[in-house]
């Protein structure tokens, strides 16, 4: 191609661009580890729409479209972290509740009479 660049950045057909990082890892290791240990639907939606963005990373820079390739980039980056941060915060909740159940239901069963 006259007048392409065909450096060592990229390809000719890229015109030199690298393409950016579509975090397809993870967004796959947040949705299944948020998914099977803190059972979190919102999680797993959000898991899901990420993958979807990551996928569409390495599609739109071959079309050509590198703008709307960050943008996924962007999107699947971010959605990937929330995904992991409501996980964790959805876990610690979880566990709160079940703590303060477990321990209301030990001290109305009487467990604990007489040791205090």
């Amino acid at each position: 191609m006259p007048g392409a660049y065909s450096g060592h950045i990229g390809s000719p057909v890229t015109g030199g661009l690298i393409p950016p990082k579509n975090y397809m890892t993870e967004s796959i290791v947040a949705t299944i580890i948020t998914t099977l240990c803190c059972c979190s639907p919102i999680s797993l939606i959000l898991g899901i729409i990420a993958i979807i963005k990551a996928n569409n990373v390495d599609q739109e820079f071959q079309r050509g479209n590198y703008d709307q390739a960050i943008r996924d980039s962007n999107a699947a980056k971010n959605l990937a972290l929330w995904s992991a941060i409501i996980g964790i915060v959805f876990s610690i909740i979880v566990t709160i509740i079940q703590f303060g159940t477990f321990s209301t239901l030990l001290k109305e069963s009487g467990v604990f009479d007489g040791l205090f």
